[in-house]
């Protein structure tokens, strides 16, 4: 709407917003959306994101959005930034430094959406301080060896361990972002097909019973899935 503003009648008031939504798109939006899917990116991105957010020149924009994602921390939570030890763009001392706090006292029942001060991201620290012993919790769910931590970060590249581990954490789905996506998409799809609730719940049935009996669309598994279904006589 933005490139095309000269095609239409606009108030000076909505020429203004449309300016800035499509600048805040650009410059910070469209990156963070893209990259969403990433998990053991989300610690560093949403640390950076939110900083980007308090320092966002439009003012209001800024007091929005920053306010928005402050709901939004579960990957800094106490558990999660734990994924940040994954991240090549983290610098060796901050691996550390988190692995340090993570010897430090912790609550034994931490919130999983953390409450972070806006200092927290203002301040000259890291991740680093959002690290607890619960940080552990990660790799104990995950059945994950830690032995590559006795070593500097800089060396972890080359340990086996490490790579394992990291091969593991790399498959994690960010369940928040598919789930709304997928949501987005199903909602998009069944407005094309019906409008009707009990139609569309139907439509539902058949199709998770369908996905149960061919788990794959290989010519093996059809053929598998037809022999083991029964004829009517």
């Amino acid at each position: 709407m933005w490139l095309f503003r000269a095609q239409f009648k606009m108030t000076q008031s909505e020429l203004k917003g449309i300016t800035a939504v499509a600048a805040f798109g650009v410059l910070v939006y469209l990156r963070v959306w893209i990259t969403a899917p990433l998990a053991i990116n989300a610690p560093l991105n949403d640390f950076l994101l939110m900083r980007q957010l308090l320092e966002y020149p439009d003012v209001n924009i800024s007091s929005v959005t920053s306010k928005k994602l402050g709901l939004h921390l579960w990957y800094i939570s106490e558990e999660l930034v734990a994924l940040a030890l994954f991240d090549s763009r983290v610098p060796a001392e901050t691996k550390k430094l988190m692995l340090a706090a993570m010897e430090n006292a912790a609550p034994e029942h931490p919130p999983k959406r953390p409450r972070v001060e806006t200092s927290a991201f203002t301040n000259s620290k890291g991740l680093e301080q959002f690290c607890t012993a619960n940080s552990m919790t990660m790799f104990r769910l995950l059945q994950l060896q830690t032995s590559f931590m006795s070593k500097d970060p800089s060396e972890w590249d080359e340990d086996e361990t490490y790579q394992c581990a990291l091969r593991t954490v790399k498959r994690l789905a960010v369940v928040n972002d598919r789930a709304e996506r997928g949501v987005a998409l199903i909602q998009d799809y069944n407005k094309k097909l019906t409008k009707d609730e009990e139609q569309l719940q139907f439509m539902l049935h058949v199709v998770s019973e369908h996905r149960r009996l061919f788990p794959d669309c290989s010519k093996s598994g059809l053929m598998m899935a037809m022999s083991s279904t029964p004829t009517t006589p």
